[in-house]
């Protein structure tokens, strides 16, 4: 499905491209969906979902379903105005109206007769001269049963890019996931990507997802602005695999140039078992604030992922936070650092804990500017008290500022850098 606008706007009501089957036989490719236009694009909900949708028969010793799906579409908007859109979808998967029991006392199910495949989530983007503004839900990816045969899956990326504009997101969810029951093999998720050159990128009530409980490898999320500032509030973003069996967490990564960097009453997760992503809040000349909110860049049964605040010229403040690291063997290090700025954690949790080898490290320096720590816990020590774990080194540094610990306290390798140290 294709529209142009060379001139003037683009509104539709629902679009759906989608191909199903009702669980036997095979479904093609959801279809593409294209919009371009000079000016706006408004829209209802956009659908390219490929897969089994229908009711489904239980009966004793006979196939349930035998299907298989193609991809779900990939949808693309462009405008030279604003963008506007509440539902977008491109999913690979089943879904179940209701299921029917015909005289059944016992249920054997076999998987070698029960096949249903399902494949990949189609790629999502959306380009803006202006504003683009996403009030509920951005999916691609799809949902594995039981008795699927697929090898491999992946949720497909998800890109929004404003030029002029900024990007908004209200009550919404973004989502690139593939989830799965009971089963093992290469399943990815897609990167989620917020661009925007000159205007603010605001995210309240909604939730980032890439990857599932059931992922093997997270996809990748980043927020970037040239000149606007990045602000979250009462959100959530994920990039979290399998915890019992993913191999790689995703990066989560906020930047701006001039721009300012706030969270507040959010949650930033990255998980897998074998080793967690990265959290990065990177600035020039902005200020980062981080209130009420956690930072976990962790949980992982082998090694926990990296957590970094730094800004140039700007002051980096968190207040009632957690920032944790937290791995069965190997913890990252929490890193803080300004040039000219100021440094405070208060009523805050640093830790780098690891269960059993190897702690990470905690720095915050400011070459220029004072840093302060006040009712704040930085931990840097295995937490199994195992004798042989390496204990980690809180190193708080400033050249020419104040270095102030003020009802804090510090358990780890403490390193004080600093002519003028005030211990309270």
């Amino acid at each position: 499905i294709i529209l142009n606008a060379n001139q003037g706007n683009i509104i539709t009501g629902t679009i759906d491209s989608s191909s199903t089957v009702n669980f036997v036989g095979n479904s093609e490719n959801g279809g593409n969906i294209t919009l371009n236009a000079a000016g706006d694009i408004t829209t209802g909900n956009l659908l390219s979902f490929s897969g089994s949708i229908g009711d489904l028969n239980v009966i004793p010793d006979i196939t349930i379903a035998r299907s298989s799906v193609g991809n779900g579409g990939e949808i693309q908007l462009q405008a030279g105005g604003s963008v506007s859109t509440p539902n977008i979808y491109s999913f690979s998967g089943h879904a179940v109206r209701s299921v029917n029991f015909e005289n059944v006392l016992f249920i054997r199910l076999n998987p070698l007769y029960s096949s249903i495949s399902t494949r990949n989530g189609g790629n999502i983007n959306i380009e803006a001269g202006n504003h683009i503004t996403i009030t509920d839900f951005v999916v691609s990816g799809g949902f594995r049963s039981r008795f699927s045969n697929s090898q491999e899956a992946k949720g497909g990326d998800i890109n929004l890019s404003g030029n002029s504009g900024g990007i908004r997101l209200e009550t919404a969810s973004l989502i690139s996931a593939y989830f799965e029951v009971f089963s093992s093999s290469n399943l990815e998720s897609g990167d989620i990507n917020l661009s925007s050159v000159l205007g603010d990128i605001i995210i309240n009530e909604s939730n980032m997802s890439s990857g599932a409980s059931d992922s093997e490898d997270a996809g990748n999320i980043t927020i970037s602005t040239l000149s606007g500032s990045i602000s979250i509030k009462d959100g959530r973003l994920s990039s979290s695999a399998s915890l019992e069996s993913g191999r790689l967490g995703g990066d989560v990564s906020f930047s701006t140039l001039s721009g300012d960097i706030t969270t507040e009453d959010s949650i930033l997760f990255s998980g897998a078992y074998n080793q967690g992503g990265n959290v990065s809040f990177s600035t020039i000349s902005g200020n980062i604030t981080v209130t009420n909110s956690e930072l976990i860049p962790g949980n992982s049964a082998n090694r926990a992922g990296n957590l970094d605040l730094s800004t140039i010229s700007g002051n980096i403040s968190s207040v009632d936070s957690r920032f944790s690291l937290n791995s069965a063997t190997q913890s990252g290090n929490i890193n803080f650092s300004t040039v000219s700025g100021d440094i405070v954690t208060e009523r805050s949790q640093l830790t780098t804990g690891a269960n059993t080898s190897q702690a990470g490290n905690i720095n915050i320096s400011s070459s220029l500017g004072n840093v302060t720590a006040r009712d704040s816990l930085l931990e840097a020590r295995d937490r199994a008290n195992n004798e042989n774990a390496i204990v980690g080194e809180i190193k708080l540094s400033t050249i020419s500022g104040n270095l102030v610990l003020e009802n804090s306290t510090t358990d780890g390798i403490l390193v004080l850098e600093n002519p003028i140290v005030n211990i309270n």
